[in-house]
């Protein structure tokens, strides 16, 4: 009489440990033992890391056979019973008990717990599974075709199936039907596991576009530059999927740090100024023609981070929308006059046409002698960019293009309210006559996390 103990354990693989080319791979898949070592010991918290180590694993099976009957001496015997299939996921192992001696003992237990203890040799089967839905549905459908009496759930977050049978040729008749049915099993499909993001990173970031509302700006051909050095730090963990209990995303970025911006406009004006005149004149005039100017403003300013993210864990990339508001530092604004010319002329009740060219009274023309004349303004500068990303995951490194809409607003601090004082004689640039300008920019940008 025939009798055999096989116990399976069953968790992803993507190598196949017993098959190929409808070839047994390796010869360890078979064990012989000697007449006294007749317990199998199964360490169920070393097949646990043995899942972890191999994320595409999806069947380890362990086994143990004993029949009296056969000569363990003729390998053929033992071993070319079982037929080869294509399961890329499985690791398959085999111990033989030495079946000289009737009266042995056969003990299947882990370190956590005695799964299975029989004074007599009697066929069994172990299956052991990770807690996943999919599988256990599918091996509870299927539980009578599979010949599987039932399952125990373990805390570890293993399933153990078992089945019995009370003759050799029966057990390699259900071990082949089951290997068969466990190579067409509906597998969910495994999402790659990408490393942690980090907590804390570093992004420096490039931006540069141009206005968009001209008509409000009063200035023409605003474009700016920006660059940006954050520190941000991940918040608000979820997570990811049911099949990696302990994989969580981070979705939110909160950083700040030091933004320094620079910026270009230009201007041309006609404007006309009159003040009372002093004897002999009774008022004078100042007419602006064609006066052009380019602004040049920089500023240093400490900026703020607030990015949502959609799938950090997609392979190739995913999308993020941040908004950062920032607010200067130091801010200085300067302009260099192009080009135009500046006409001072009086008028006296007594003569009814105006006076020109009268250098003793103040009355002349400027042109040359005011190009390239410059002025210097203080300013405040806050505002925010408001855009979307596609970061690109290489790594250690996060590459991402982006496009944002950026709000900037440039106030005048100084005093002087007039582009040009007749008093003085001086120009003080148009920007003097504006309390703040507001511009509305597209940008695009490159930042790279770190």
């Amino acid at each position: 009489m025939k009798y055999l103990i096989i116990t399976f354990i069953i968790i992803f693989n993507f190598y196949s440990s017993y098959c190929q080319n409808g070839q047994l791979k390796d010869e360890q898949l078979f064990k012989y033992s000697n007449e006294t070592d007749n317990k199998l010991l199964i360490d169920i918290n070393g097949l646990k890391t043995r899942f972890n180590q191999d994320t595409l694993l999806s069947f380890i099976i362990r086994g143990v056979i004993f029949n009296k009957t056969m000569d363990i001496e003729n390998k053929k015997e033992t071993e070319n019973w079982l037929t080869s299939y294509n399961i890329n996921q499985t690791d398959l192992n085999f111990k033989v008990i030495n079946p000289n001696n009737i009266d042995v003992k056969t003990e299947i237990s882990s370190k956590e717990l005695n799964l299975y203890t029989h004074n007599y040799p009697r066929s069994i089967l172990f299956l052991f599974i990770q807690d996943s839905t999919a599988i256990k549905d599918y091996l509870e459908s299927n539980k009578a075709s599979l010949s599987l009496i039932n399952y125990i759930e373990i805390e570890t977050g293993l399933i153990i199936y078992f089945l019995e049978s009370d003759s050799y040729s029966d057990f390699q008749w259900k071990t082949n039907q089951l290997l068969f049915n466990l190579d067409h099993v509906p597998l969910p499909e495994k999402k790659e596991i990408l490393p942690e993001p980090k907590k804390v990173s570093f992004q420096l970031g490039f931006s540069s576009g141009g206005a968009i509302n001209k008509k409000n700006t009063n200035f023409d051909g605003f474009s700016s530059n920006q660059i940006d050095l954050l520190v941000k730090k991940s918040f608000r963990k979820i997570q990811k999927d049911s099949l990696v209990k302990n994989r969580k995303n981070n979705l939110i970025d909160l950083g700040g740090g030091i933004s320094m911006s620079q910026n270009t406009f230009s201007t041309s004006s006609n404007l006309r100024y009159r003040e009372a005149g002093s004897l002999p004149l009774d008022s004078i005039y100042a007419s602006l023609s064609g006066v052009s100017e380019k602004y040049t403003h920089q500023s240093i300013n400490i900026a703020f981070l607030i990015a949502i993210k959609t799938e950090i864990n997609k392979k190739n990339g995913f999308f993020e929308f941040s908004l950062s508001p920032f607010l200067s530092l130091q801010s200085k604004l300067s302009s260099t006059v192009t080009g135009g010319s500046i006409t001072t002329y009086g008028f006296k009740n007594q003569i009814t046409d105006y006076l020109y060219d009268i250098p003793e009274l103040g009355l002349k023309t400027q042109s040359d002698e005011i190009r390239n004349l410059q002025n210097t303004f203080n300013t405040i500068t806050y505002g925010f960019n408001a855009g979307v990303s596609y970061n690109i995951n290489l790594g250690t490194l996060i590459v991402a293009p982006n496009i944002n809409f950026k709000l900037i607003s440039i106030k005048n601090k100084n005093p002087d309210l007039n582009a040009y004082s007749i008093p003085k004689d001086k120009y003080n640039g148009l920007f003097a006559t504006f309390e703040k300008t507001t511009p509305l920019l597209l940008t695009v940008g490159l930042s790279i996390s770190f």
